[in-house]
């Protein structure tokens, strides 16, 4: 996050990964989660085949 999105603060990391569903848990429940900040889409996937896929990406799209 720190590399992707460098202004938010650590207090805003943590809300994002409190908002995935990550914090304060030692199991993460299945499902998918977003969150968006400063233009980052944040997503965590967790499945049981899959596993767990955390992806970054941009929200502003550029056409071609």
């Amino acid at each position: 996050m720190a590399t992707l999105n460098p202004e938010l603060s650590s207090d805003e990391r943590i809300e994002v990964i409190k908002e995935l569903g990550l914090a304060d848990k030692t199991k993460v429940d299945n499902g998918k989660k977003s969150t968006i900040r400063n233009g980052i889409l944040y997503t965590l996937l967790v499945s049981e085949k899959v596993g767990v896929i955390f992806n970054a990406e941009s929200t502003n799209k550029k056409t071609q």
